[in-house]
């Protein structure tokens, strides 16, 4: 079995969510929280994620990332509003 290295999925979400209960509405925001070890142990975060890599892995999800068969996403995991639900 392979070893992953790099940020994980969990990381990212974290750190996804955490912005904007600061008031944070970007994902350049985290650059002021990257060295602040609190953000990251409040947040369970393992490894702070960068803008770049948060931009890269949420950026392409259509602004909703939710379970297989959430009713928010159409029931398509990253999928946008409407898609799977015959809208």
């Amino acid at each position: 079995m392979a070893l992953r290295h790099g940020v994980s999925r969990g990381d990212v979400l974290r750190a996804d969510v955490g912005l904007p209960r600061l008031g944070k509405r970007d994902f350049d925001a985290l650059v002021n929280f990257r060295d602040d070890g609190f953000f990251a142990e409040a947040l369970g975060i393992g490894t702070m994620p960068s803008a770049v890599t948060v931009r890269q892995r949420l950026g392409g999800a259509g602004g909703c990332v939710a379970a297989a068969g959430d009713p928010v996403c159409g029931g398509v995991p990253g999928g946008r509003e409407g898609e799977g639900d015959g809208a």
